[in-house]
Parts: structure tokens; C-alpha cells; sequence
């Protein structure tokens, strides 16, 4: 987790070093449904696995605006690849304030 006082910087060093050490005993970090895919699907799972990790280790009071700026740039690129670059201009996913 994330301390009071680390800034999202130190955090993510913090958070890739034990990903290098976790990586190095058990390896890659790819989700099971993604284990016989080509490598390049595969790293693509596991940015996304590292990201979801990272992302719930944050601190939610200070890096909140930061989290919901990464999930519209995500969203963003979904739509982008679905559906191409007019919907990119109309697209933007707000987070309830609620849950």
C-alpha cells in the first residue's frame, strides 16, 4: 500500500521492485486465461494485471484524480479501437461519487 507521505513516484518504484522479485521467483506475471497466447498479447495482459494492481495499492484520498484520469485515457483507447476517432471526442467515463 501506498504510504501517508510517498508520492506516486516512489510508490510505483516501490510497487515494480517487488513486481522484479515476485517475477524473479515465480515469473511473469501474466493472468491464467492469457498463459498460451503470443508474447505480445501476453505482455499486453500483464500491463494490464501490473496496472490494476498498482492502481488498487494507491492512495485513494490523494491519488483519486489520477486514477480517474487513467481509467477515462483507458476507456478513451477502448472506444478509439472499437469504434475510431469521432467517438473519441464525444467519450469520457466520469466515476460515480457515490461508489
Amino acid at each position: 500500500m501506498q504510504e501517508a507521505n510517498e508520492s506516486l513516484n516512489e510508490h510505483g518504484k516501490k510497487f515494480m521492485q517487488k513486481v522484479e522479485v515476485i517475477e524473479a521467483v515465480w515469473g511473469k506475471l501474466v493472468p491464467p486465461s492469457h498463459n498460451n497466447d503470443n508474447a505480445n498479447d501476453e505482455e499486453h495482459a500483464r500491463n494490464q494485471c501490473l496496472t490494476s494492481l498498482f492502481l488498487g495499492e494507491t492512495d485513494e484520498a490523494r491519488c483519486k484524480a489520477t486514477v480517474n484520469e487513467l481509467n477515462n485515457i483507458h476507456i478513451i483507447g477502448v472506444m478509439y479501437s472499437c469504434h475510431g476517432v469521432n467517438q473519441l471526442q464525444t467519450t469520457r467515463w466520469i466515476p460515480s461519487e457515490t461508489g
